[in-house]
């Protein structure tokens, strides 16, 4: 029987099946341990388990829980290549929404953990094992037996409970602004974060979203589903939004009425007039022919779902062709723009079925007459075919160029494959182009480090890095900043190191450090900067000495130098260091920089004091510093009463200008941003006709 199946921000579906009932405490389970209670095990569970007389010792002196901690024995089975049954100590985590297993109360560490937010939960009771029941996480089937029927239905209940009043608190930082009546203002900045490219990955704005569209507040509802078709500009971004409503609906079924008309309007907005010219029926045709399924869900299922109608002839046979209908004839009645999403949807269809071996010519004309992209491609001409992939770069979007560099790079040692080397470099070096596309910069450097790695990481295609390539992808990041360098400072650039900068920030794959060397790297390239590598000794700062001519790699390997044995103190960094090692060499800086991870503790002084002592000393009436914590958190290091200084948390497309916007304290703004209305390059399509 299964009990619920949950997930992530998801409410439990299937809580009736568990009844509250009143469970007594056993001596297999404590339904709340306190620090007054000692627990045994009876002898049977001894005997099953196993355990030594220093573990029956430890469970006589019963470590001190706070109240309502939800603990208590349990059986787990392990299975291996001998199956056994062992009794552990399990004790729920509050904050982890984790359940730890221990081999005695009194131990520290624990044996294992399960993943509960993610879990579902089985149970088939039998005769031998009532009480026997399944927790499934993380791939992974968890076999757990609580002695009897009544204990293992409390332990269900409460851990669903549990998992609720988590789920819940992870998302209370984007609905106490609804509560409180500033839903609008939630919405509004989710919309700019989008449109604006704010952030690395659509994923968090999508959820965001997803939070206000299922809000009680309706004012917040309708406001959410208002820039839905802001937001969500492709398909792959209405399929996540649509998992993620469906994930917060709980019993419901999520599909109201706002949400079909919502849903309705995304694939209608494409027949109504754009003043530019950027949504027409050609452009859903294109879209829904290219994405045609994400996160477990097609147009098929959305359109019937949604129950999409629309008058348009053009969107109306674009809907029919989702639906697995046949394409309608042409006849005299047919509008010019129904006319040609009929002949664009021939097309793809046509495409599908050509032949490796006779079809080649004709798919590379279907391609430049439709514009089609490689997603309309059969895989054995994306394997084989240069040709095929060389009309296909002449029309492949920036991202999606960028993306697919290492396979046109594997292709090299075929004939003809030498063509696509100058135009990667000429639309690199085209910052109109950078800009539509609103490359993020960190896209740019993770596609970089992928690059230069040689191969993906599945090892199905491997290739040989071209240094054009590497340069020019170099360059693009540098550009891409959007900064205007101001001149004649001297800066000081201060990096934390240790274990936790070498973690991934923005869900990606480069790391704290790397972004910190990313930001050295692109100042470094016209002003006067002096590194230095600090922990949580002044004796331990390292004086990096990086050069203008050194590339991105050398940098990052530079900020690693630091020994193991001094990563291990790294939770206890000194973030004042930066200046008593300025002080100490009596050397003057107009600014100083200081890059390190969420963790921002003090030593023996407070580095705004600490600040205030080198300023004083080296008599810099006008200075500035700034503070950036790589990984997401709310902290406050530098004095928040000084306009002289700056916390910044996250690294994003425009915290470089920021920064240096803030350092040369100019009325003058030094982002540039002339693509705030424009979508990605991956959405735009250009009619040829």
């Amino acid at each position: 029987m299964e009990v619920e199946v949950g997930g992530p921000d998801t409410t439990d579906k299937n809580d009736t099946l568990i009844k509250p009932s009143a469970v007594k405490a056993t001596g297999q389970f404590i339904k709340f341990q306190t620090a007054n209670e000692n627990v045994k095990p009876t002898e049977n569970e001894t005997s099953v388990t196993d355990r030594s007389e220093t573990d029956e010792k430890s469970e006589n002196s019963t470590p001190k829980y706070p109240e309502g901690k939800l603990c208590g024995w349990l059986i787990i089975t392990a299975r291996g290549l001998i199956k056994t049954n062992r009794q552990r100590w399990c004790v729920y985590g509050d904050k982890t929404c984790k359940l730890y297993y221990y081999r005695s109360q009194n131990d520290i560490v624990p044996l294992g953990e399960i993943d509960i937010s993610r879990a579902t939960f089985h149970f088939e009771p039998t005769v031998d094992k009532p009480g026997a029941f399944q927790i499934r996480s993380d791939n992974r089937e968890h076999v757990l037996d609580a002695s009897n029927r009544h204990t293992m239905m409390y332990w269900l209940q409460e851990l669903q409970k549990r998992r609720r009043i988590y789920n819940s608190n992870q998302s209370s930082k984007l609905t106490r602004p609804v509560k409180q009546g500033r839903g609008h203002d939630v919405v509004k900045c989710i919309k700019d974060v989008s449109v604006l490219n704010r952030a690395c990955k659509q994923n968090p704005t999508l959820y965001a979203l997803a939070v206000c569209a299922r809000s009680n507040n309706l004012s917040t509802k309708h406001a959410a589903y208002g820039v839905l078709n802001d937001v969500c500009r492709i398909p792959t971004h209405l399929f996540q939004f649509i998992k993620y409503c469906e994930e917060m609906s709980g019993h419901e079924s999520g599909w109201g009425r706002s949400h079909r008309k919502a849903i309705s309007q995304w694939y209608k907005q494409f027949g109504q007039v754009d003043p530019h010219g950027r949504k027409n029926p050609l452009k859903l045709a294109y879209l829904v022919t290219k994405f045609r399924r994400r996160f477990k869900w097609s147009h098929k299922d959305v359109i019937r779902l949604a129950h999409v109608r629309s008058r348009n002839k053009a969107i109306r046979m674009t809907l029919q062709y989702a639906l697995g209908k046949t394409v309608e004839d042409a006849d005299s009645t047919m509008s010019t723009e129904a006319s040609e999403v009929r002949d664009f949807l021939i097309a793809v269809h046509n495409a599908k079925h050509c032949s490796l071996e006779k079809d080649e010519e004709k798919l590379c004309e279907y391609i430049v007459l439709h514009q089609l992209s490689w997603e309309h491609v059969p895989n054995l001409f994306l394997k084989y075919s240069v040709k095929v992939w060389e009309t296909l770069f002449r029309l492949m979007p920036m991202t999606a160029m960028i993306r697919n560099l290492g396979k046109m790079t594997s292709l090299d040692g075929k004939p003809g494959a030498d063509f696509w080397v100058s135009l990667v470099e000429a639309r690199l070096l085209d910052d109109l182009q950078l800009a539509s596309a609103r490359i993020h910069p960190l896209t740019l450097l993770i596609a970089m480090k992928h690059y230069e790695q040689g191969a993906q990481r599945n090892k199905k295609i491997s290739w040989d890095p071209n240094p054009r390539i590497i340069e020019a992808l170099k360059n693009a990041f540098i550009r891409n900043t959007k900064v205007t360098q101001p001149q004649g400072r001297k800066y000081l650039m201060a990096i934390s190191v240790g274990e936790n900068m070498q973690k991934p920030i923005c869900g990606s794959t480069i790391t704290a450090g790397e972004a910190a060397a990313a930001m050295v790297y692109s100042t470094i390239q016209t002003e006067d900067v002096e590194v230095i590598l600090f922990t949580n000794k002044i004796e331990e700062a390292v004086t990096a000495n990086i050069n203008r001519g050194e590339d991105l790699q050398s940098i990052v390997k530079k900020i690693y130098q630091i020994q193991p044995e001094t990563k291990s103190n790294y939770t206890k960094q000194d973030l004042s260091i930066p200046f008593k090692w300025a002080a100490e060499g009596r050397k003057k800086f107009d600014a100083i920089m200081v890059f390190t991870d969420s963790i921002t503790s003090c030593g023996f002084i407070h580095p705004a004091e600490a600040l205030k002592q080198y300023t004083q000393y080296m008599a810099i009436p006008d200075y500035r510093f700034v503070v950036v914590a790589m990984t997401s958190d709310k902290y406050s290091v530098a004095a928040p009463d000084s306009v002289h200084n700056l916390d910044v948390v996250g690294f994003d497309t425009l915290t470089p200008g920021l920064i240096m916007e803030f350092v040369e304290n100019s009325q003058q703004r030094h982002i540039v941003n002339n693509d705030i209305t424009l979508h990605a390059e991956e959405d735009l399509f250009i009619d040829i006709h």
